[in-house]
Parts: C-alpha cells; sequence; structure tokens
C-alpha cells in the first residue's frame, strides 16, 4: 500500500502527484490513441534500478474489427494484467483502490500494452517508478 502521507500525522500535507514508496516518487498520467491488429506500443521505457507501477488503467475501444485480450505486458513480453477482452465497442477501468497498484513491471522494464484482435483504442495510464 502506498503512503501518501509518508508516515505524517498532518493529513494537510499530501499531495495528489506524489505517492511515498521508499520515498517520493511523481505520479505520471499518459495518454494513447491508437489502433492494433495483433500488436502492441511499449508505454514507458525501462529505468534502471525502477519498476513501473500501474495505479490506474482506463481503456475505450472506439474502432472494433475483430474481438481480442486487451493486455499489459513487460519488457520480455510477459502478460502482468488482462485488461479486458473486448467483443465489441466499449470501456473499461482497471484499479485496485486508492493506494494499491494495480500490477507493476519487473525492475528495469519496460511497459507495453497489447491487443490480440483488430481494433482502435483510446485510454488513460496512471502510474509512477520506484524501486
Amino acid at each position: 500500500m502506498i503512503d501518501p502521507n509518508a508516515g505524517s500525522a498532518s493529513a494537510g500535507s499530501s499531495s495528489p502527484t506524489i505517492v511515498y514508496d521508499g520515498g517520493p516518487c511523481t505520479v505520471q498520467n499518459l495518454f494513447h490513441s491508437q489502433s492494433y491488429t495483433n500488436s502492441g506500443l511499449s508505454l514507458v521505457a525501462a529505468a534502471p534500478g525502477l519498476r513501473t507501477k500501474v495505479l490506474v488503467v482506463q481503456l475505450s475501444c472506439h474502432t472494433f474489427t475483430t474481438s481480442g485480450f486487451a493486455v499489459l505486458k513487460d519488457g520480455a513480453g510477459n502478460n502482468l494484467a488482462s485488461i479486458m477482452l473486448v467483443t465489441a465497442l466499449g470501456q473499461t477501468v482497471q484499479a485496485d483502490g486508492a493506494g494499491f497498484v494495480y500490477t507493476q513491471t519487473p525492475v528495469k522494464s519496460a511497459l507495453q500494452f497489447f491487443y490480440t484482435g483488430n481494433g482502435g483504442f483510446m485510454g488513460q495510464l496512471v502510474y509512477y517508478q520506484a524501486a
């Protein structure tokens, strides 16, 4: 669990753009829109000594051709999280609740989005990087 106050007794000291995971980490927002045909896209580059920790994934299928799975993968192509099975136009939000990490990469690994079917997506990723 992430401590937004870093153990501080003062609730007013938290920041919505900083989480404390072994020290202060800046929360990042990434927006993307792209079409996929059994292909993927690297969303976050690998960082030496750090993991990418995903807090929220919001995904919307805006162009549907064939069904498939939308998944997050690490830089080696291993599945980290299955976001949704897409069988028509639609959207989803995936999060494990306030203060929890939804999924994370291994140390020094990129974070990738992959779709096994054919369709177009818009999405938002909320993440940070920490050891």
